[in-house]
């Protein structure tokens, strides 16, 4: 593990050592003296894995027990029959009738960042830092969809202990797994950053719970409430969602997957978002042309708002979008323990052993893809990038696929339309150094050039 660390150094070592083991598709990776790791980042081997049961692979209890405390046994790490049941009542809030009207909050959210970067620039501000500023706007995003919660999180510096707290708890998330003493429990418990984060857990839950008391008082008196609702938050959803036996879930179950919508849904897209504004700042051909291809799409109206039916005609943005993800994905690395003995590749895994599918790695390897670090978002115009159906999987893929990525991507294509049609863009960050534990970030935040676009 000393030559790959979680830092843009060890990502690189990674990468040398798969251009120089080409027909490795397995790898045991050591982290300290106990500990293995089964390394994949080839898509043959990957796609067995995912396609495999998840009775029978997994997740990892010891790497996702980091924010166990936290989500609780929501979506996102519980397992076999809990998982199963969550994931089919979870599924009709994924549907095309919920996702459509998620498009116009998603513009009204976006609108007050842009006004709010137009005002800088009348301030003579014309460089901003962007996780900074697009992790509040997709936080505002989540909240919103998850409880129509309205904080006013982008304009000021809010003193809401909720939103504070659930800002807070991503980055002492982080710090449990970069900090060596805190990956031992008590140390990290007994710590400053362990008494934040236990507090912090606790307003969350409580604030959470608060507002789902609350709506089912409102369902019980109303019946009719969220039938008769034009648009259903996320919250709606959970409590009018029944299994196979026609039960709810309880107010612990509906707190933990919105702890986890939010957790999970608001730092990826701000990591997708950014690390795209950041390559088409890099790249000023690409950026005109997804500049020309919004404009097109939006066809001289009075409104600069991307509605639903324009997503799908956005079709050089999502290659650029793609693409950005394959070479930063938000979300490196998944975990998975084998539950009982198997074998691959020629190899025989004992039952209980951990495997470590890099989907970065596998996004960069140079065996699967030509030139990996080049940003080219053609590589996309086709119908098999990467040459394999496993080749780009920033939303992993099989039976554990993101429930939330259609969400997820319709936000980024306005996110991102909308800030290229109003501004034009230039990277001032000419190397960014990645850290990769939980979410991919840079080092330093990312530092772009804006200008009001002609």
């Amino acid at each position: 593990m000393d030559r790959y660390p979680p830092t843009e150094e060890g990502l690189k070592n990674w990468g040398q050592y798969m251009a120089n083991h080409p027909e490795q598709k397995v790898t045991l990776l050591r982290i300290g003296t106990l500990m293995y790791f089964i390394v994949i980042v080839h898509p043959d081997e990957i796609a067995k894995l995912l396609c495999m049961k998840p009775s029978v692979l997994p997740k990892d209890d010891f790497m996702y027990g980091v924010v166990k405390a936290y989500l609780g046994d929501g979506l996102l790490i519980s397992n076999f029959d809990k998982w199963q049941t969550r994931r089919r009542m979870l599924t009709k809030g994924f549907h095309y009738d919920i996702l459509k009207p998620y498009v116009l909050l998603y513009n009204e959210v976006v609108e007050v960042f842009l006004s709010k970067c137009e005002g800088k620039l009348k301030n003579g501000e014309t460089v901003i830092s962007v996780f900074e500023n697009i992790t509040v706007m997709t936080l505002d995003v989540m909240l919103q969809c998850a409880c129509s919660y309205k904080s006013g999180c982008q304009l000021e510096q809010t003193e809401d202990r909720y939103i504070n707290a659930v800002k807070d708890n991503v980055d002492l998330a982080l710090k449990q797994v970069t900090l060596f003493p805190y990956i031992i429990k008590p140390i990290f418990y007994l710590s400053p950053h362990g008494f934040a984060w236990r507090k912090n857990c606790r307003i969350v839950k409580e604030q959470t719970l608060k507002i789902v008391q609350s709506r089912r008082e409102s369902l019980v008196e109303n019946p009719n409430l969220v039938a008769n609702k034009p648009n259903k938050d996320f919250i709606d959803i959970l409590l009018t969602s029944k299994d196979s036996s026609g039960n709810g879930l309880a107010d612990e179950g509906i707190v933990e997957e919105m702890t986890t919508f939010l957790f999970e849904g608001h730092d990826t897209t701000a990591s997708a978002i950014s690390w795209t504004l950041h390559l088409l700042g890099a790249h000023a051909k690409y950026q005109a042309m997804c500049r020309e291809e919004v404009r097109r799409v939006l066809n001289g109206r009075n409104s600069d708002t991307i509605q639903w039916e324009d997503l799908s005609n956005l079709t050089f943005l999502t290659m650029c979008i793609k693409e950005s993800m394959r070479l930063f994905t938000p979300v490196n690395d998944i975990y998975r323990m084998a539950h009982e003995d198997m074998h691959m590749n020629g190899y025989f895994i004992p039952k209980g052993s951990r495997f470590l599918l890099s989907i970065g790695g596998l996004h960069r390897n140079p065996n699967v893809w030509e030139n990996p670090l080049e940003y080219n978002p053609m590589r996309f115009d086709c119908e098999l990038p990467g040459g394999h159906p496993f080749a780009f999987i920033p939303f992993s893929a099989g039976h554990r696929n993101c429930i939330g990525q259609k969400f997820a991507f319709n936000e980024l294509l306005v996110a991102i339309g909308r800030i290229i049609n109003k501004f034009e863009i230039e990277s001032l960050t000419k190397e960014p150094r990645r850290v990769i534990p939980i979410i991919v970030k840079p080092e330093e935040d990312l530092k772009i050039r804006l200008k009001l676009s002609e």
